[in-house]
């Protein structure tokens, strides 16, 4: 584990391409983690065949108490500079502070109505008709499996709400020779109930399963069966699914319809909440990022380059060392 902390961003993403240039010329498969709400952000860089990991300490506090013997860089500060100077930068920091806390606040208030809605709805489920879709689709089109028993691959949480808008994932069901369902739920009631189903009966029969979940809510939305050559895609307001599909299933086939009506005031009440929720969390998370790029530029006219440079190669050299590691496995 490597900790880069120290106030200067501009500083500390340099440093971070440097890594991620150094993993492309050493043919080091890795990973470029994300800042949640800024796309144009690298928060952290993962070398899988070296158990490597170079994260922003800052970004990710908990990790400062959680490996306190992490190996630690501190970023160049930046030069003296004069008073007036200092004090926009000061400004620059607390309002990009604010920003990114009345972000939070409104992605509060959106994912609590997402919860809400969700249970309500669930509640509503009509689990055994939702069963035997998952077994039908199980029945006609699974392989023979090749193991007592398969697992989840792995638990991904969407790419987040940005100053460009909400992300999600495409890749994987672009892939030739996939087949991908579309769930159309606008409430997320349903969909999450029918995936998990969907998973543990894969897991069961063993198929190994690829789950993407909600940023807001943590629920399975999306759905790989790899070696099935399916998947499924949850459609609603956020993710809009606009490739060609194999198949589409509404949310309403597994609801027990007259409960679901006397419901469906409630369920659009929430639902406007969570939206104007989620509009004023971009136009302040847009906030925050013009806040961010002008402490960028700040940190480009006020860094010490030597001082960046040496520290640039000291974390270089530690990072690729791999001779410890080597002579562990041995």
């Amino acid at each position: 584990m490597f900790l880069l902390q120290g106030e200067n961003e501009w500083a500390k993403q340099k440093l971070f391409t440097a890594l991620l240039k150094g993993a492309v010329e050493n043919s080091l498969p890795h990973t470029r983690v994300l800042c949640a709400h800024n796309a144009a952000k690298t928060a952290a860089i993962y070398l899988p065949s070296q158990h490597r990991f170079a994260v922003d300490a800052d970004y990710f506090s908990a990790l400062c108490v959680k490996y306190p013997c992490a190996k630690r860089y501190t970023v160049p500060a930046y030069v003296r500079v004069p008073s007036a100077t200092g004090e926009e930068h000061g400004v620059l920091l607390s309002s990009a502070a604010q920003a990114e806390a009345r972000a939070d606040r409104f992605l509060r208030t959106a994912a609590r109505a997402y919860r809400e809605n969700a249970e309500t709805l669930g509640a509503e489920a009509n689990r055994a008709r939702i069963l035997r879709a998952v077994l039908e689709i199980l029945r006609t089109a699974a392989p023979t499996a090749k193991k007592a028993r398969g697992k989840v691959l792995f638990r991904r949480k969407l790419s987040g709400v940005t100053a460009w808008g909400i992300h999600t994932v495409y890749g994987p069901f672009q892939k030739a020779g996939m087949r991908t369902g579309v769930l159309r739920d606008i409430y997320g009631g349903v969909s999450p109930i029918f995936l998990q189903g969907l998973c543990t009966a894969c897991t069961e029969i063993g198929l190994d399963v690829q789950v993407y979940t909600a940023l807001l809510t943590d629920a399975p939305v999306h759905l790989v069966v790899p070696e099935f050559g399916i998947a499924f895609f949850t459609e609603n307001d956020l993710h809009p699914f606009p490739f060609r599909t194999h198949g589409v299933f509404g949310a309403s086939r597994f609801l027990r319809r007259e409960a679901a009506r006397a419901v469906l005031p409630a369920l659009q009440k929430r639902q406007a909440v969570a939206s104007d929720a989620l509009a004023c969390a971009v136009f302040s998370l847009y906030e925050t990022a013009e806040a961010r790029n002008t402490l960028l530029r700040f940190g480009e006219a006020h860094t010490n380059l030597d001082a960046l440079t040496q520290a640039k190669a000291a974390i270089l050299s530690d990072f690729f060392d791999f001779r410890h590691f080597t002579e562990k496995k041995k």
